[in-house]
């Protein structure tokens, strides 16, 4: 007998895989709540991502509709919401569709809001950009308090999921309805959020200059894409680190702390990390990297009078004081 498990005196495999045993119920070995067996391998325990996604009891016992291993997914057609699996209705995939294309005629105004004219006084657009930046901030930390594994005094995790989107935790909002099942494809569409957002700019950019009246500056969208990158900065961050962030079963395999149905070591979470990786490198340090360079040469290039290159880290500098205008980083 092993964690996970429960084996009352005289109880044997075979009465653990029937459900039955001889003697009566109080000598029936059971399966724990908050884990689970397979059939074919009754003593192999998983720890389930949630207590009550598995009832215990029998082998192979999901709650809420849940399927896999270890009780981690749903059926095609539905998604998971609160830990229950839900049939995806026609309205759901119409909203995500309007949802991403109001995130993206939302990155197109943020041109003619990010950009206007730095004024010695505070204006109304600033102050509003700036108050707004830092709610989105504030949200974002809220949101990373609720992916964490703490069991608090009161249930709020509901509270916490409203702000889960800002994360890229798109699962309780029912992103499977779109995406489909598959665990890395849903990843995989989280984490290219970011360069789909820059490859907006550029495209934006580039039919402005067939309009000469509207021509978009090159230097304010590399602004743009930098602020864009910037208030995603924590989003991308805990996005990158989701496949290697795993947890231990008692049978000492393991799975993401994220996605228990994927279990590390697999060819589907070896895509998942190659994909992380590579956000954590490009986006996360590569973004940190390009920052930091920039704070750092910003002085040299306005004595040089290469105000093009200032322009385009003015998302870095343009909120502080000329002796402060590394705070940025």
């Amino acid at each position: 007998c092993q964690e996970g498990l429960t084996c009352p005196v005289m109880s044997s495999l075979k009465s653990l895989q029937d459900g039955n045993h001889p003697l009566g119920l109080d000598y029936l070995p059971a399966v724990a709540e908050g884990y689970f067996v397979t059939e074919d391998e009754p003593l192999e325990v998983y720890r389930c991502g949630l207590i009550t996604s598995c009832p215990g009891g029998l082998p192979a016992q999901c709650g809420g509709g849940l399927i896999g291993v270890p009780c981690g997914e749903c059926r095609e057609g539905y998604n998971l919401s609160e830990g229950k699996c839900e049939q995806c209705e026609d309205s759901m995939v119409v909203l995500w569709v309007l949802g991403m294309l109001f995130v993206f005629v939302l990155l197109t105004a943020s041109y003619y809001l990010m950009t206007s004219k730095v004024t010695a006084k505070a204006s109304v657009l600033f102050t509003t950009t700036c108050a707004f930046g830092m709610l989105i901030s504030l949200l974002q930390s809220i949101g990373i308090i609720g992916t964490m594994t703490v069991e608090f005094p009161v249930n709020i995790s509901s509270f916490f999921g409203w702000f889960s989107i800002l994360m890229l935790d798109l699962d309780n909002f029912g992103f499977a309805c779109l995406a489909g099942s598959a665990t890395a494809l849903r990843y995989l569409a989280s984490v290219l959020f970011f360069p789909a957002g820059i490859a907006w700019y550029m495209l934006n950019f580039g039919v402005s200059q067939l309009v000469p009246r509207h021509r978009w500056d090159a230097t304010k969208v590399a602004s743009c894409m930098g602020q864009f990158m910037q208030v995603g900065f924590s989003t991308m961050s805990a996005t990158a680190l989701i496949p290697l962030t795993c947890y231990t079963h008692p049978n000492q395999k393991q799975s993401l702390l994220k996605y228990p149905d994927v279990i590390c070591g697999t060819d589907e979470h070896g895509k998942m990390l190659a994909i992380g990786i590579c956000l954590l490198i490009v986006g996360v340090f590569g973004f940190l990297s390009l920052c930091s360079y920039a704070a750092y040469m910003v002085p040299t290039w306005s004595a040089r009078e290469q105000h093009s290159r200032v322009r385009a880290f003015r998302f870095l500098v343009f909120r502080f004081r000329l002796d402060s205008w590394w705070f940025g980083v």
